[in-house]
């Protein structure tokens, strides 16, 4: 019924495709019953990429949304080349139960975020773990905000459009309640003390006069609560008001208030076929935004830099050895203003399924070496499966970077291709030799051991 595709093999010319593509149904166990909802995974998509669940008003089937919406057209047509992938979801029988008591084990809250948990498995895709966002139109808005409020630590951000009336009720449990899942530390006895307001999530808040689900002071008031933000907002687009944080956010080293944000439009008709007409703009200038990295037990949230356009970093997509093969080159304007200085190199590698664009921005080691004056290269590794399984990996995976460091006779030889890096690096920047350093995350840590 839908148009799916499996390529059969890695190309070495253009090894950074995704193995699927196309658009697949799901099936999301929700308690005792299976619900479903479509993927749809753009041809050129990268590994790590984001991921934006999506929620169409009563009567929108996750077909009636994938077709008469903009989403997949805008996830093609990105410019970023992460692009991102996006999952339509699709109330029961018809109907979103917005009105359905907090912590109902099999409602619709229950449905997303146990859509959300299907999103993050690799079988097919793979979704970085910083990049989830909802986005809701009317009563889909709805329960996109309810769905928020009781798994924040799982999101990055939220829109929601002519869908903002969550009852005060629903939001006043939500507030009291401890926070078990912090986002990749389960804390069920609640040892941390973090409830979950405490859980900041960037959202903003789309009323449409002329919609019927429209209460938007009480949900903007509760994530503006989550994110500490003042009470007076700034106008920062003739329908766009932003609430944003002036305090110190608890660990500073990782995170950054900026990214503590609340925004407020009201625009008569926001709601009306499916708010296509906003969908560019929810995604680019909201949503794509900000990112919640995995460290403190609620996450990280920052916000997102493009590591070329906003850093200056070189990019470098080159054939070695009859592969194409990927690296980021981060320079200090210090070492840049003194040529003739030798400094330090760092090689930071990153772990299965990322890449040295994600790795760059969550380890943020340019603003180490920006700090202490040496350079950092951000490698990525080509797709592989790997024959293992815990936690994190599962050998039936799809394939995604996983640095051959058991070296495999049918994939890149990672000794010559590192070793070419640092003769590169020697020649054409001022590289001391005798300081050469390698660090790496996870998957990353084992390349290092074999450097």
């Amino acid at each position: 019924m839908y148009q799916n595709y499996k390529r059969e093999s890695i190309d070495p010319k253009n090894p950074y495709l995704p193995v699927f593509y196309g658009t697949f149904e799901l099936s999301v166990p929700v308690g005792d019953k299976t619900r479903r909802m479509l993927a749809y995974i753009p041809a050129d998509v990268r590994e790590a990429t984001s991921g934006v669940l999506v929620l169409g008003q009563n009567g929108k089937t996750s077909d009636d949304m994938m077709q008469e919406t903009d989403w997949c057209r805008m996830a093609d047509q990105e410019e970023d080349k992460q692009k991102f992938i996006v999952f339509f979801l699709e109330p029961e029988n018809g109907e979103w139960h917005t009105d359905e008591p907090y912590g109902t084990v099999d409602g619709d809250v229950a449905y997303i975020n146990a859509a959300a948990a299907v999103a993050s498995e690799r079988f097919l895709f793979c979704v970085h773990e910083s990049k989830y966002y909802l986005a809701g139109c009317r009563e889909g808005g709805i329960i996109a905000n309810m769905a928020a409020a009781y798994h924040p630590a799982f999101y990055s951000g939220i829109v929601s459009v002519g869908g903002s009336a969550v009852l005060p009720d629903y939001l006043d449990a939500a507030r009291a309640d401890y926070c078990t899942n912090l986002d990749g530390y389960v804390d069920t006895a609640h040892s941390r003390g973090i409830r979950k307001i405490d859980i900041p999530l960037p959202a903003w808040i789309i009323d449409d006069p002329s919609a019927a689900t429209e209460n938007g002071e009480t949900i903007r008031n509760y994530w503006c609560d989550s994110c500490g933000t003042e009470k007076q907002p700034r106008q920062i687009a003739p329908d766009m008001w932003e609430y944003y944080r002036t305090k110190e956010t608890p660990y500073g080293v990782n995170q950054e208030k900026e990214a503590y944000r609340v925004c407020f439009s009201s625009i008569p008709g926001a709601s009306e076929n499916n708010a296509n007409h906003l969908l560019r703009r929810i995604w680019k200038s909201f949503l794509s935004c900000q990112r919640r990295w995995m460290s403190c037990p609620e996450g990280d949230l920052r916000v997102t830099r493009d590591m070329i356009k906003e850093l200056g970093m070189e990019y470098h997509y080159e054939e070695f050895e009859g592969w194409m093969r990927e690296w980021y080159v981060y320079i200090p304007q210090s070492v840049r203003e003194n040529p003739d200085k030798k400094v330090p190199l760092v090689f930071a590698m990153h772990g299965y399924t990322c890449n040295g664009e994600i790795y760059a921005g969550n380890s943020e080691w340019y603003k180490v070496a920006d700090q202490y004056g040496f350079i950092v290269l951000h490698p990525t590794a080509l797709y592989g499966t790997i024959d293992m399984e815990n936690d994190c990996i599962d050998p039936n995976n799809t394939p995604l970077p996983a640095w051959n460091v058991f070296e495999e006779a049918d994939r890149p030889d990672e000794l010559s291709f590192f070793t070419m890096l640092l003769d590169r690096m020697i020649a054409d920047y001022p590289v001391d030799p005798s300081r050469v350093f390698a660090t790496g995350h996870s998957w990353g840590s084992l390349m290092t051991q074999m450097l």
